[in-house]
């Protein structure tokens, strides 16, 4: 009874947290409209990869690689060591970070639409696979454990992508994104209040 209850409470904050799932992809999109074409680029590699793991091969064991190695860097916590690796889209952050130093220091903008590609690519990448290990685990008949871990996870997983696509680009700010994410989420709240009032 008390797991039934649980399941409830996760359901209903998943209900809550809607809201903020949307702002944050509408407030991603929106920031990266600055990009211009790049954010073609970047779709292009997350619809690739969804291609590729719906009709062929979900690379399953490229992603259980790199969640190891992040593992074992944050093994001095056990917690962290969990956490991090779903949070944290392990190739897309270092794939950004390469980009980073390969146009601030070598100043060398041929390969910039092929990381842009790669990084859309390895970030839809987490955000399945994660989806995959967290629905797997949950035994539950309505997925609440899955739908509120997957939900926090995504928001988390969108921020971050923020940050670091702020840090590559000086175009694409963070606080823009944010505010804008607030702005949309309070929206839709209000929306909803209204529903029921």
């Amino acid at each position: 009874m008390p797991r039934k209850i649980l399941s409830i409470i996760k359901f209903v904050f998943v209900l809550l947290l809607a809201p903020i799932i949307i702002a944050v992809t509408k407030g991603i999109f929106i920031e990266m409209q600055v990009l211009n074409e790049l954010r073609y680029i970047f779709l292009m590699g997350a619809v690739t990869y969804c291609g590729l793991n719906l009709f062929y091969y979900p690379l399953e064991g490229l992603f259980q690689f790199g969640q190891r190695v992040f593992s074992d860097i944050f093994r001095f916590s056990p917690t962290a060591a969990a956490i991090i690796p779903m949070i944290i889209p392990v190739y897309a952050t270092l794939l950004l970070l390469i980009h980073y130093i390969v146009m601030s220091v070598f100043h060398y903008e041929g390969l910039q639409n092929y990381f842009i590609f790669f990084i859309g690519f390895t970030f839809s990448m987490h955000v399945a696979m994660i989806a995959y290990d967290i629905f797997d685990e949950d035994n539950g008949q309505i997925k609440a454990n899955y739908l509120f871990y997957m939900s926090l996870t995504y928001i988390c997983n969108i921020a971050l992508l923020t940050i670091l696509l702020d840090f590559n680009f000086s175009s694409v700010k963070f606080m823009s994104f944010f505010n804008s994410a607030y702005n949309h989420a309070e929206v839709i709240y209000l929306w909803a209040y209204r529903l029921m009032i």
